[in-house]
């Protein structure tokens, strides 16, 4: 498999790229019989370092402007341009062998402004074929923020052999992403904007929408795709640049967000993009569902150098060690997300298939499962008679409350008792009656997957006369 970056971590010399930018220019005058214009050599390095067409090399000189326009206020020169090209394909350059890199760390100047990839514009939820695209962006240029927290094991919903499978373009068997799910994601879709001008009305500042994939020039399998930009100001008026990043969450995980709390994971994320894009400051903005403005919650969250290296260097020694070696890693996570991408990666079930052989070396480890489920079916069992408890000491309760939905009892002088009893109702779909009542409906609107989940049981069995281990695989 091919990557664009091997993302070697030391910087080479600078007069080496002096030496290869010469040899360039002087191959082009060679074939032209003239001296290339500094844009024209930007174009060339580029298409040098990236292999990429002419076509994609001017495009990408196109979209640094734009960049390097934002961060100084003013457009580049072309000898500006050819410039951050030579300081950004650092790390391509080291690729290809020619450039010999200093020994030991040096020291990366702080002021670098992040490099610009492609335009991805609307990409994500665009056709088929862009969504294809955009895909293969994130899988051979680098790592995302929000791949981030999952090599960190911190990630509720993938780990590092999720994100290494991806980066191997390995295709997930089974969507777990049921109905409900897919909503949650379109609703945080389409929620973007109105979050975004509600940040920009509240803190008085315009909210920029940035499309751009941007890539770290010093450690180019780091990429970000941003939510929104936006420029603040300190208290004394200075003008500061600020990333914004927008999450939807249901009313259930509020109490991840509780005072100044953020989930970790999306911490995570925001200190890739930080580290990515040069910024010190991110607010991350999460709204709950509701309409009132207590249904939104913002948080600030401030660069940290020491933390931002020790991220790096796991998103190093995965990329390195893992990405372009192709070696699968040790899987990190909770147990829970192993077994979910386990599961998610793993061959659709065939109930015709015959028993296989599971070699005497997973003996111990079949042990341990079963007493562990003996564990927890004791637990349970202890659970399930403490809830009988209570139930039978809540029926005094229930007696005297009678018809009523509330009631308070005195504690003493500071506090009292607050009790409710209040009616539960769900709303349930007859399925059978659809499904006699109104055929066609049922069939366009309910579904059945092939697979939607599997159960393990384990048990020890005694062999009958004539028991013979299967054979095959």
């Amino acid at each position: 498999m091919y990557f664009r970056y091997s993302g070697h971590y030391l910087e080479p010399e600078i007069s080496a790229f002096e030496r290869i930018s010469a040899a360039l220019e002087k191959k082009q005058m060679t074939k032209d019989g003239r001296k290339p214009t500094p844009m024209e050599l930007a174009t060339l390095l580029y298409m040098y370092a990236h292999c990429c067409t002419r076509e994609e090399a001017e495009e990408s000189c196109r979209l640094q402007t734009k960049v390097i326009t934002e961060y100084y206020g003013k457009e580049p020169t072309e000898d500006e341009i050819l410039e951050a090209f030579v300081l950004a394909s650092t790390a391509e350059l080291i690729a290809t062998g020619e450039v010999p890199y200093a020994q030991g760390r040096r020291v990366l100047s702080p002021y670098y402004h992040p490099v610009a990839i492609a335009d991805c514009n609307g990409m994500d939820q665009g056709t088929p074929e862009e969504q294809a695209k955009w895909r293969g962006l994130r899988q051979h240029y680098g790592i995302g923020g929000s791949e981030n927290a999952a090599l960190h094991g911190v990630s509720h919903w993938a780990n590092n052999v999720s994100v290494y499978k991806s980066k191997m373009g390995e295709e997930r068997t089974k969507n777990d992403l049921d109905a409900s799910t897919q909503f949650m994601f379109d609703i945080g879709h389409v929620s973007e904007q109105p979050i975004a001008d509600y940040f920009a009305a509240i803190h008085g500042v315009k909210v920029r929408n940035d499309t751009i994939m941007y890539r770290h020039p010093y450690y180019p399998w780091m990429i970000a795709d941003l939510d929104r930009r936006t420029t603040m100001r300190d208290k004394d008026g200075s003008p500061y640049e600020a990333l914004i990043e927008i999450k939807t969450a249901s009313y259930q995980k509020k109490d991840e967000w509780a005072g100044s709390l953020v989930p970790i994971y999306y911490v995570y994320q925001c200190r890739h993009y930080m580290a990515v894009m040069n910024v010190d400051t991110t607010f991350i903005v999460c709204h709950f569902g509701g309409g009132m403005a207590s249904d939104i919650v913002t948080r600030k969250i401030s660069r940290i150098r020491g933390q931002e290296e020790a991220l790096i260097e796991t998103l190093k020694d995965f990329w390195l060690g893992n990405i372009l070696t192709q070696t699968p890693p040790i899987p990190n996570g909770p147990g829970v997300v192993q077994s979910r991408v386990s599961y998610y990666y793993s061959k659709l079930a065939d109930k015709n298939r015959p028993q296989i052989p599971i070699e005497s070396s997973y003996k111990p480890l079949l042990e341990e499962l079963l007493a562990l489920k003996d564990k927890k079916a004791q637990a349970k069992k202890d659970m399930d008679a403490i809830d009988d408890e209570i139930k039978a000491k809540e029926i005094a309760l229930i007696d005297r409350m009678g018809a009523a939905t509330e009631g308070v009892c005195d504690n003493d002088d500071k506090t009292f008792f607050q009790i409710t009893y209040k009616p539960n109702s769900t709303e349930t779909v007859d399925k059978e009656g659809l499904r006699i009542a109104y055929p066609e409906v049922y069939a366009q609107y309910v579904k059945t997957k092939a697979e939607s989940s599997r159960t393990m049981r384990i048990s020890v069995k005694k062999k009958t006369k004539g028991f013979v281990m299967p054979s095959g695989n």
